[in-house]
């Protein structure tokens, strides 16, 4: 990939209010641990020309912290699969899957009708 093209792709921004927003939710998660208040980065945003409503902020926030939310439990379900042991290791001889149960349909005829 040439190092143009590169550059013309990390030039591009979003365009809808909600992208620019997720672009700048980290630091705005930062500044509430912090104990800014959301009133105060609303006020903030609007200053700077982005024209928000505290109702599209808290929704775009909600929304934000769902999926950082969602991706966290996604996370720890593939930890937990890759710390999973693995089953026992099948007895000498046996190929493929042990078997599970000793009934065979094939001893009764009249099944197989």
């Amino acid at each position: 990939m040439s190092s143009d093209l590169k550059i013309s792709i990390e030039k591009l921004e979003a365009k809808t209010k909600a992208g620019r927003l997720r672009g700048l939710m980290p630091v705005i998660e930062a500044k509430v641990k912090q104990g800014i208040r959301h009133v105060d980065i609303i006020r903030a945003l609007n200053e700077q020309g982005f024209a928000i409503s505290e109702y599209t902020y808290r929704s775009y926030r909600q929304r934000y912290r769902k999926e950082q939310l969602a991706q966290r439990k996604s996370a720890q379900v593939g930890a937990q699969i890759l710390n999973k042991p693995s089953a026992a290791p099948l007895a000498p001889g046996t190929i493929g899957r042990p078997k599970t149960f000793e009934y065979d349909p094939r001893g009764n005829p009249d099944l197989l009708k």
